[in-house]
């Protein structure tokens, strides 16, 4: 079957084929009911409709043209025969025929290439002996060949053409086609009509494309978009409507405009609607929305094709804040004549436009005077130069501030800190001018001044930004020992005044961060290299336009003193206490290890790196270490100093045997003439201090002190305490040496105990006697009361080791003596002022062991001494009483006053007093219970075992 053939079994196309002779048309070969019913309704038949074309086509070409409405087109086919077809332009896009196309094939079953029926190169886009007789895959490549064997398999099975659609690189594009194949049955030829759709799928994306973008932008205007028929009927609105009247899309459309314009408005809308006026037409109405509130609305609308477009943009908030403008002009002006500064308008020139009242009321002008006047003109002729330099700093942005003063008429300055700007004024370029009347800040900067200088603590001003000092008061220079000079312009890190240079950003730090600190202490350095304690505060204040910091120091440099000369008594007495109380029961095997023990806690004490014991032995004339301890990683000397002879040290010996101790800062520095020089150095020690031994006159020896690392500075309260602690040493050594020989003799036995409380209390003496050495060197009163009350404790305690040096019984002690004599030793102690103070002993004959004697004898001793200091202040007389009674091994020991009694926090034991912590702490080891009863003044009841 020929290709023509099938054409003319086309549904819709009209279809006729002629014969080609050598001479002449030729013949007619055949033609489609379709082509038929053309040449019926055109009135023309076979030939004419031939000979109405103006020339045949060539070989390989085509030519066009129309009879009435019909499009028909003529194409030389390869087999010498003309193919005529007529389309329709009125039904193309409804019937446009299956195999209207640009290239039309015959292939066989196997997709081999056989005719073009009609061809030439600008359809083809190539020659024939590319495709000829070749197979679909070897032109167009096997992925096609796949397709359009799939497509002519659905072809044949379901007798029906097949729509595929490629693409193809020509030349140097890619360009679109759509194949249509079809074959009637597997016998015949296949026909396959190509149609190159670049073209067309172009302008089709482009149409859809700008289909979505005008969606795009009706969606997303910020304005109010829609389209109405003719009649008003909503038929497309944006979201706009949904964020401005609230109404969903779903809701509005479909409604007409009429429901929701104002009534008021409705007229207006009618005309609109009935004119339909071919240009844009401009209008303004309201619309309520879904809370029922009307919006003001400025519209644009057009009619095009029946219906009306509409843009509209909502007024409401435009014309209220047109209302509010009007309003805050009004309010302005208002403002602007009642304000207290003195406001300037004038021109870029500089001449003066305008003024409040404030201008004409603090300088004196009259509107008339100061009119036309250059804005310098009211500055002091003296000044007006340099006001021209400010306000050009000012307008560059250089400067915030002009702090020079006005002129006033009669010629007197009105102190005043001016700024300037540009703007506009009736919509001209000019400069607006404001000037702070500061007279007031003057006077109140003054009498800051007088009391910053006067003030007596040191108070200091610096920039924020640099810490530059601008000023500081008297009392700062003469504890710095600075000039004003020295310190005007310099920074704290410049001056090295913090003894710790990050304070002062720590402190700048807090101010930034908080606008303000207090009471944080720090350390500063004078001028002098002197160190001073101060509790630092500081706030930011500004003025001028800018950020200063002004900081405050209260000096506690002596209160630093005193607390540390308190502490380092405290130490002082805690360290004695502690070797003192090692040293009483200690038993004598152990006591050089005690001794060692003490060596390290006051070479620890006292901060140096050896401390140690010598021995003089006056029979063989020689000196020998028995004692050393040293600090980490400092070589010991003991090996190496026995036997010295005392010769080689006669300077030493000849001063400790008198008593006297030896110092040397720098061993370096010592005459060359003294024989110990030479033996410090080869230890490579830089100071010593050494301090003698005495009992009842006699050297035994010396304590020595060596620092090796660097060099020691000892105060007086140093050497005092080095000397106390010497002097127990001798005690102790002569304890060690008179226990021994004691050790030797059961018969001594006596002796040795009675001697070793007859020492022990001696040692507690010497303690008594430090606390009453440190409270000569203390000023402040709470402090000697504490020495005085710790002396006193230790004094009832060497009056226990007293008794029992006394006593028959040295395992046991009477506690009605002891009682007695600690009460009279009491009120002659603390007898005081004038009060007279009764003191009653009742204590029935108990005997007991000597660890409860001291615990109760220490209880009574804090309860007594409390009430004579405190029960009878502001009263003339007054009566204490002490009763002890044994009751089946139960001890009752009351101790009451009658007067102002305790309080309620001492009562319910909620204070934190030393003295009732003790009391509490020796009940507790008593094994005992206290009560406490506030009637008629005060009774303290303990009750404890005997045994």
């Amino acid at each position: 079957m020929k290709a023509y053939e099938i054409l003319l079994d086309s549904p819709r196309a009209a279809y006729g084929i002629w014969r080609i002779a050598d001479t002449g048309m030729g013949d007619f070969l055949s033609s489609n009911k379709y082509f038929d019913e053309i040449l019926r309704e055109l009135k023309l038949s076979l030939r004419e409709v031939l000979e109405s074309f103006t020339a045949l086509p060539p070989e390989g070409g085509r030519v066009s043209l129309q009879l009435d409405h019909y499009i028909g087109t003529a194409y030389h086919t390869s087999d010498r025969e003309i193919l005529v077809k007529f389309d329709n332009p009125q039904e193309l896009d409804l019937e446009r025929d299956y195999f209207a196309g640009d290239l039309i094939f015959e292939m066989d079953q196997n997709l081999v290439f056989k005719k073009a029926l009609y061809l030439s190169e600008e359809s083809l886009l190539m020659s024939e002996d590319k495709f000829l007789e070749k197979r679909v895959d070897e032109v167009l490549g096997e992925d096609l060949y796949a397709i359009f064997k799939d497509a002519l398999g659905k072809s044949i099975e379901f007798g029906t053409s097949q729509k595929v659609t490629y693409q193809l690189w020509m030349g140097d594009q890619i360009r679109d086609f759509e194949a249509r194949i079809f074959t009637k049955n597997p016998q015949d030829r296949v026909v396959v009509v190509v149609k190159d759709i670049t073209e067309a799928r172009d302008i089709n994306k482009r149409y859809e494309e700008s289909l979505i973008e005008l969606d795009k932008f009706f969606s997303l205007s910020l304005d109010l978009m829609g389209v109405a028929s003719a009649e008003g009927t909503i038929l497309k609105v944006n979201h706009a409507w949904e964020e401005i009247f609230g109404y969903r899309q779903e809701e509005i459309i479909g409604r007409s405009i009429f429901e929701l314009i104002h009534p008021e408005d409705l007229e207006k809308l009618e005309d609109f609607f009935e004119s339909k006026p071919l240009k844009t037409y401009h209008f303004l109405n309201r619309i309520r929305d879904a809370r029922g509130d009307y919006h003001t609305l400025e519209w644009q609308s057009a009619v095009s094709e029946g219906k009306i477009f509409a843009l509209a943009r909502d007024m409401t908030h435009h014309l209220e804040t047109e209302e509010k403008l009007k309003s805050s002009e009004e309010n302005f002006r208002t403002f602007f004549e009642s304000v207290a500064d003195l406001i300037f308008v004038a021109s870029p020139e500089g001449k003066v436009l305008f003024v409040n009242e404030s201008v004409v009321d603090k300088l004196g002008y009259s509107l008339e005077d100061i009119y036309g006047m250059h804005i310098l003109d009211l500055h002091d002729p003296l000044d007006r130069e340099e006001a021209e330099e400010i306000f050009a700093d000012m307008f560059k942005g250089a400067r915030d501030v002009c702090p020079l003063p006005l002129m006033k008429k009669n010629g007197d300055h009105l102190p005043v800190e001016t700024r300037v700007w540009f703007g506009k004024w009736n919509n001209e370029q000019c400069i607006f001018g404001i000037s702070k009347d500061i007279s007031k800040e003057q006077e109140s900067l003054q009498m800051f001044n007088k009391i910053f200088d006067s003030n007596p603590v040191l108070m200091a001003i610096s920039e924020a930004e640099s810490g530059k000092f601008i000023n500081v008061n008297n009392i700062f220079v003469n504890k710095l020992g600075y000039t004003r000079s020295e310190i005007m312009g310099e920074t704290a890190l410049k001056l090295n005044l913090f003894s710790n240079p990050g304070d002062r950003e720590t402190m700048a730090a807090r101010l930034r961060d908080q606008g303000y600190f207090a009471n944080h202490a720090m350390e500063v350095r004078t001028k002098q290299g002197e160190t001073l304690v101060g509790l630092f505060s500081g706030e930011i204040i500004k003025t001028g336009g800018q950020e200063y910091f002004l900081t405050v120091m209260v000096d506690k440099t002596l209160e630093a003193i005193t607390e540390k000369k308190l502490e380092k008594q405290s130490k002082i007495k805690n360290v004695l206490m502690r070797i003192a109380t090692d040293y009483i029961n200690m038993p004598l095997d152990k006591l050089s290890d005690a001794i060692r023990d003490s060596l390290k806690m006051m070479g620890e004490f006292v901060e140096v790196d050896r401390a140690y014991i010598f021995d003089y032995d006056y029979k063989k004339m020689t000196t020998s270490n028995t004692y050393e301890w040293c600090a980490r990683d400092i070589e010991p000397e003991i090996d190496n100093l026995q036997g010295i002879p005392m010769e080689a040290v006669s300077n030493w010996v000849d001063q400790h045997v008198r008593g006297k101790y030896i110092y040397y800062p720098v061993v370096d520095k010592m005459d060359d003439s003294d024989k110990t020089k030479e033996i410090l150095q080869s230890q490579g020690i830089k100071s010593v201090l050494t301090v003698p031994m005495m009992l009842d006159g006699h050297c035994l020896g010396f304590v020595g002190f060596d620092s090796v690392v660097d060099y020691k500075i000892y105060s007086h309260e140093d050497i005092g305490l080095l000397k106390l602690y010497a002097q127990m040493l001798v005690n102790v050594l002569n304890r060690q040496k008179q226990e021994q020989l004691i050790i030797n003799s059961l018969e001594e036995k006596a002796v040795l105990m009675k001697e070793i409380h007859h020492r022990v209390k001696n040692n507690l003496q010497v303690i008594s006697s430090l606390m009453f050495l440190q409270a000569s060197y203390t000023e402040d009163a709470t402090a000697k009361r504490v020495l005085k009350n710790s002396e006193n404790r230790i004094k009832t305690m060497a009056l226990l080791h007293e008794k029992i040096y006394q006593s028959n019984d040295l395992g046991r002690l009477n506690f009605k003596n002891y009682v007695e004599s600690i009460n009279y030793k009491l009120v002659d102690y603390y007898q005081e002022g004038l009060t007279k103070t009764v003191l009653k002993t009742d204590v029935e004959d108990i005997s007991l062991n000597l660890d409860k004697s001291i615990l109760a004898g220490l209880v009574i001793n804090e309860l007594v001494t409390n009430a004579l200091q405190h029960a009878f202040k502001g009263r003339k007389e007054g009566e204490i009483s002490v009763t002890a009674k044994e009751q089946e091994g139960i001890i009752s020991l009351v101790i009451a006053d009658n007067g102002t009694g305790i309080s309620d926090d001492l009562k319910d034991k909620k204070t934190t007093t030393l003295g009732f912590q003790l009391v509490e702490n020796l009940v507790s080891q008593l094994k005992g219970t206290l009560e406490i009863v506030k009637v008629g003044g005060s009774r303290f009841t303990i009750r404890f075992p005997k045994e």
